[in-house]
């Protein structure tokens, strides 16, 4: 879905699990296309510009108090130096046909690949990377144990044995090794699990990467939420099925390339779907004070005049005190695509 880091088994397993997300619905095959007469040509119409952008007042839906809780509680256990978090709800996906629709196996290059164990697993998803893709591990919350996900290597013909649990503080944690790579899986709570990989030829060891993180849930160490600037954005960030979080405003996909400014202290992007059956992008930027945030807002829309490369094709744009403020409006059938591009950090 993105130039994440795939290296270690742990995170493809964190890929696959957010498949599971929206469902392991066989793709519908694509009918053959009937041949039709070749039409009489017509004049070439003017090219007009792909992104329609609107300079406006942009009025911020409330986040819901039950869904931002569930979203700060992941949140809770990424390390404050981390660059960036991607959330994803299950049971936000799982409401809509539209969005189970657009998200296929299919439309994102894995269809037929997740095995049935990794079903109605997770219910909500935190990845979390650190600066250049370092350190990433994934936090699942959802009814299901340690064990369940040892199922869900073994669906994929992974032998990971029957380790026994260390215990670390009042949690557990698993370490073990597939095809010469550590996997780590701790128990934060009853429904949230961390887990990484590791490899023997560099990186933190993906026993330390699990327990820094436990040791951040339990408040040893400070937290990402614990920035002013990061915690305001997902204060404000309007609840949806998936959310990015991240300090370098410059990797935030497509919109990093207007955002990407000096004063920049972070940014959030939330998607959600509306009564129309559309889904909206707001994205957050937060300034260090209101007269970078004008200046910032009048050079992003100099960008945009001097032709930055944008794919999608309404985007609002407003400023709100120290936020820049933007809204993307997209058609389900292009919402993987839109995600792609507006949610996931390019490293």
């Amino acid at each position: 879905m993105s130039r994440f880091p795939r290296r270690a088994t742990g995170l493809l397993f964190a890929l696959l699990l957010t498949v599971a997300l929206v469902g392991c619905a066989e793709a519908t095959p694509v009918p053959t296309a009937t041949p039709t007469p070749t039409a009489t040509p017509v004049p070439t119409p003017t090219p007009v510009p792909a992104t329609v952008v609107v300079l406006g007042d942009i009025s911020l839906p409330a986040p819901d108090p039950d869904r931002l809780a569930k979203l700060s509680h992941l949140l809770s256990v990424v390390p404050s130096g981390y660059n960036s978090a991607i959330f994803m709800d299950a049971q936000a996906l799982e409401s809509s046909q539209a969005l189970k629709d657009a998200l296929s196996l299919e439309s994102l290059g894995l269809a037929g690949t997740l095995p049935s164990a990794a079903t109605g697993l997770v219910s909500r998803l935190v990845l979390a990377t650190g600066e250049g893709g370092q350190g990433a591990f994934t936090v699942l919350d959802g009814s299901f144990d340690v064990s369940a996900l040892l199922d869900v290597a073994s669906g994929f013909g992974i032998s990971v044995g029957s380790p026994e649990p260390e215990a670390y503080r009042e949690h557990r944690v698993w370490s073990m090794d597939v095809f010469g790579l550590t996997l780590a899986v701790g128990e934060a709570d009853d429904s949230t699990v961390v887990f990484a990989s590791g490899s023997p030829l560099g990186g933190a060891p993906a026993v330390e990467l699990v327990k820094g993180a436990l040791d951040v849930f339990d408040g040893l160490q400070p937290s990402l939420l614990d920035d002013p600037e990061i915690r305001g954005l997902v204060d404000q960030l309007p609840s949806g099925f998936a959310a990015t979080v991240i300090r370098n405003c410059g990797d935030l996909g497509e919109l990093g390339a207007i955002i990407d400014l000096p004063g920049c202290a972070g940014a959030a992007v939330s998607a959600g779907l509306q009564a129309d059956q559309t889904v909206v992008f707001y994205g957050l930027a937060s300034f260090e004070d209101e007269s970078m945030a004008t200046a910032a807002l009048e050079t992003a829309l100099e960008r945009i005049e001097e032709g930055v490369d944008l794919s999608f094709g309404e985007l609002a744009l407003d400023r709100e005190g120290s936020l820049v403020l933007a809204r993307v409006l997209v058609d389900p059938d292009q919402v993987a695509e839109a995600a792609r591009s507006l949610t996931m950090p390019q490293q």
